[in-house]
């Protein structure tokens, strides 16, 4: 779900894509939608698009897809076709998103929406005149910026003295796998039996603290004896 602050931006964005296109008709800024636009969501007149992948702030793709009526006059204005003209309408876009853009290609509507369809993290928001859609903004993008949390102060406080635990001793426990065997094959063991575990080949194994899983890796030989480099910590 997009939230506030991220909404914000995205119809900041949308607003200086409004101020750079040329329409006979006022064109009026949507609601932010979560998932990919449907095909009713789209402009029925031959639209186009344009992708653009973005970094910075945000990061990700966003697709301008628009109708031949909007496309046309843009293709007008100079010797570099849609793409071309629509650099400083995309630039535009992508500052008001605190982002800049790495890439700007024209695609069609079908193959540029097919590289959102069922994508997590996408969001669409269109621009209508009196209710008929003329162009739709397709964001897939992640917001990078994420405020500090203060630390709590009892948390601090409590860090402050860890110094006191540091030679207390943990057992440490390597697990390679578990498996479920009944009271007659635990009676049928004997020396050259072989039990099957859980976990396949080359599967990491766990590193159990006082019983509490913390860690997972591979195990290793050190000189003589076995140890585990660590791959993975559980948080």
């Amino acid at each position: 779900m997009v939230n506030s602050i991220l909404g914000a931006r995205l119809t900041g964005a949308a607003n200086a894509v409004l101020a750079g296109l040329s329409s006979d008709e006022a064109l009026a800024v949507g609601a932010v939608v979560d998932g990919a636009p449907t095909s009713a969501d789209l402009p029925t007149s031959a639209p186009v698009a344009l992708l653009t992948k973005v970094q910075g702030t945000m990061q990700g793709e966003v697709l301008l897809v628009i109708d031949a009526e909007l496309a046309g006059p843009l293709r007008d204005r100079g010797p570099d076709g849609l793409v071309g003209a629509s650099e400083p309408i995309v630039g535009a876009m992508v500052a008001a998103m605190d982002a800049e853009s790495t890439s700007l290609d024209e695609l069609s509507a079908d193959v540029a929406l097919a590289r959102v369809d069922g994508k997590p993290d996408v969001c669409h928001l269109p621009l209508t005149v009196a209710g008929r859609v003329r162009a739709v903004l397709v964001f897939r993008v992640v917001d990078r910026h994420v405020e500090p949390v203060p630390a709590p102060v009892a948390l601090t406080a409590d860090l402050s003295r860890i110094g006191l635990l540091r030679d207390v001793s943990l057992s440490v426990t390597v697990e390679l796998g578990r498996s479920n065997i009944t009271i007659q094959e635990l009676l049928s063991l004997a020396p050259g039996a072989v039990v099957e575990l859980d976990r396949e080949v080359g599967s990491l194994a766990d590193l159990l603290v006082n019983g509490t899983l913390i860690a997972r890796g591979e195990v290793v030989v050190v000189e003589n004896t076995y140890g585990i480099r660590i791959s993975e910590i559980i948080s």
